[in-house]
């Protein structure tokens, strides 16, 4: 999609200059239709673009829990400005999707054993398998360092009701990771919240 919107910056250029050569020349019928043309190829461009974002997330999240989803509006969300190279904080929360709320209802770990699938981007990352919480010692120093970004006392909220999702049953928890040395360094975590029908969504960079 990305080559299809650098094309265009030429041709809109070209486009505008036979605009005012039009406009020049008081041919204002062709002007109109000039407008109502380039009008239209803008909104062509933007649903495309938009249809194309729809298949990447969807294709994203199928790679995460194994089924094709759509998110709804987060609950909550929380984003950090980010630096050039990414680093920053990212926190969702968004009410569970019926579909994925049904594949961990009935966890089946074989099943489930090569998700979330790391994205091309996070592909020095490794990756921790969906598996039930509470959360086990080698998932703590990842938990611990997702859930330290700091910001509002609603985010503080919604991160301690993470903290007691993976504290106790009836949750689930999967995530990518890269070290730095031997401390984390940046994570991608996953939390499922069955007993309140919550997804969590938190990355953080540094």
């Amino acid at each position: 999609m990305i080559w299809i919107q650098l094309a265009s910056v030429p041709l809109a250029l070209v486009f505008i200059g036979w605009m005012v050569a039009t406009a020049w020349r008081r041919r204002w019928r062709t002007l109109l239709f000039q407008l109502a043309g380039g009008i239209a190829y803008v909104g062509i461009l933007w649903a495309a673009g938009a249809m194309h974002q729809r298949l990447e997330d969807s294709r994203y999240f199928e790679s995460l829990f194994s089924t094709p989803t759509r998110l709804t509006t987060p609950l909550f969300r929380h984003d950090s400005p980010r630096a050039f190279n990414g680093d920053g904080y990212s926190f969702a929360v968004y009410p569970l999707p019926p579909e994925i709320r049904r594949i961990f209802e009935n966890f089946d770990r074989q099943q489930l054993a090569d998700f979330p699938r790391r994205p091309a981007f996070r592909s020095h990352w490794k990756t921790r398998a969906w598996h039930p919480s509470p959360a086990v010692a080698g998932d703590r120093k990842y938990i611990d360092f997702a859930l330290s970004g700091g910001g509002s006392p609603e985010l503080a909220r919604f991160q301690a009701d993470a903290k007691r999702v993976l504290a106790t049953a009836g949750g689930f928890i999967g995530y990518f990771y890269f070290d730095h040395g031997a401390h984390p360094g940046n994570v991608d975590l996953f939390i499922i919240d069955l007993e309140r029908q919550r997804l969590f969504l938190i990355n953080l960079n540094t």
